[in-house]
């Protein structure tokens, strides 16, 4: 037989190979393993891109560029966004492995062994019984034919695994982001109130001099006094009570920063107040909602968990690889190099499982019962992710009425200190209603400050709960 010449198939032999093939492939028994979730649809799902995940326009919007630049340095080096960047690596790493499995592979073998050579095996005397080399050089190709979709099921689950990875950063990036502002806002707030309740306080000192005043000229007595100081007294708790919520702001904003306590007294007071609230519609659209990154990444999940159920079936199925070799092989060196020590080869492998003991069903059941898993967790943050949306929703429509309450009531008190500075002028009144009224209208402007805050807040978490900012109400 010449070694050079070609071997073919034989035409029978194919049909037998290829009949075999089938008659397997109906052996796959998939029966009674099926996933028993049901995937919530949520329309007009937007991509796992959404440019609403860029964290750099709400804060913008409402605390302006100091907002903007806190947040910047908390994504900056933060331990946790570094963390969910690693597994974007990793997932990345997955995912051109599995993408290798579905290319052909190609390897070069080189072999020398200096043996002795048997007298009663294959290779007779005079080598037989003799020292020499063994030598081999090939090439060998090998391609999976993957006729069942098994490598491009392990490519679609690390893709979507890698899809997944990448919106937790999003979400990791939105929730510090969320986090930072809303400790900004408690800074603004009390920052606000601190100034606000110094003025009253001033108001109250002046006041309080003139019911002295008016004591000594006994023109009042010392009740009026003694009410006067009680107020000054709560005032100054109050005042105090905002300093010591400046530090625990200033602390909270140090640490979310990644920075050391210390930092904290570094971080400056904002010097404005909040900016533009936007009210959101009464129903938002559901695929707002759907657009988080963690609903996003949730799906991703079940897509990857989809993929395993279909690598995990193509299990049961024949492997059928193509591979081929050439190189050079003979016995002693000096023949290595020679035409006539030239091999080649190259044909078909056929592997099925025909008893394994229950294993490949069971693994199909695992990637089941983690695609059952996967939807469930789905499910139960899209369930959570409305919730938290409308309860945010019914929060700033009702605190937006407060405000409005407020707004009106702040115009009302500054009327007042506006009829009381006219009566003082025309000499038909004192200077204590005025101070009194002016009083009052501080405080409408105390009561109308957190309410903005508090909508703050609420719209940060609105945010946070679609993951992107708020449309406007038409």
């Amino acid at each position: 037989m010449n070694p050079n010449k070609p071997v073919k198939l034989k035409p029978a032999l194919s049909v037998l190979a290829v009949a075999s093939v089938l008659l397997l492939n109906g052996c796959a028994n998939f029966q009674g393993i099926s996933p028993q979730a049901k995937l919530m649809q949520v329309p007009e799902t937007t991509a796992q891109n959404d440019a609403a995940w860029d964290a750099v326009q709400w804060p913008q919007r409402i605390g302006g560029e100091s907002l903007a630049q806190l947040i910047a340095t908390g994504l900056k080096d933060n331990p946790g966004i570094d963390m969910a960047r690693t597994r974007i690596s990793a997932a990345a790493t997955s995912e051109a492995l599995a993408r290798a499995s579905t290319l052909p592979s190609a390897g070069l073998q080189a072999e020398s062994t200096y043996q002795r050579f048997t007298e009663t095996g294959m290779i007779p005397p005079p080598l037989g019984g003799t020292w020499d080399t063994n030598n081999q050089v090939t090439v060998g190709v090998k391609y999976d034919l993957d006729f069942w979709g098994k490598h491009q099921a392990a490519l679609k689950s690390a893709v979507s695994q890698k899809a997944a990875t990448e919106a937790e950063l999003a979400a990791a990036r939105m929730s510090l982001a969320a986090a930072i502002a809303s400790q900004w806002v408690q800074l603004n707030h009390h920052a606000q109130a601190l100034e606000l309740t110094t003025t009253q306080l001033k108001l109250r000192q002046r006041i309080s001099e003139l019911s002295k005043a008016r004591a000594k000229a006994g023109l009042e007595n010392q009740t009026e006094i003694r009410q006067n100081e009680l107020s000054e007294s709560a005032l100054l708790q109050e005042i105090q009570q905002w300093k010591d919520g400046i530090d625990s702001a200033k602390l909270q904003l140090a640490l979310l920063l990644g920075k050391t306590p210390d930092y904290a007294a570094s971080i400056a007071v904002p010097a404005a107040s909040v900016q533009g609230l936007t009210l959101p519609p009464e129903n938002l659209p559901l695929h707002l909602i759907a657009r988080k990154p963690e609903i996003v990444a949730a799906r991703w999940r079940v897509e990857a968990a989809d993929a395993g159920i279909a690598q995990a079936k193509a299990n049961f199925y024949p492997d059928i690889n193509i591979s081929a070799f050439a190189g050079l092989s003979s016995l002693g060196l000096d023949h290595l190099l020679k035409s006539g020590s030239a091999i080649a080869g190259a044909g078909p492998v056929l592997s099925l499982p025909i008893f394994d003991g229950g294993r490949l069903r069971a693994s199909l059941s695992r990637n089941v019962a983690e695609y059952d898993t996967a939807v469930y967790s789905y499910n139960q943050s899209l369930q959570s992710a409305f919730k938290d949306a409308a309860e945010q929703v019914q929060s700033l429509q009702k605190l937006n009425e407060q405000r409005k309450i407020a707004e009106s009531a702040r115009q009302s008190a500054n009327q007042l200190q506006q009829l009381a500075t006219l009566r003082q002028r025309a000499g038909t009144g004192t200077a204590l209603p005025v101070l009194q009224a002016e009083i009052n209208e501080v405080g409408q402007k105390k009561n109308l400050n957190d309410i903005q805050s508090k909508m703050t807040l609420s719209q940060i978490a609105l945010i946070r709960a679609i993951g992107g900012d708020v449309p406007a109400a038409n």
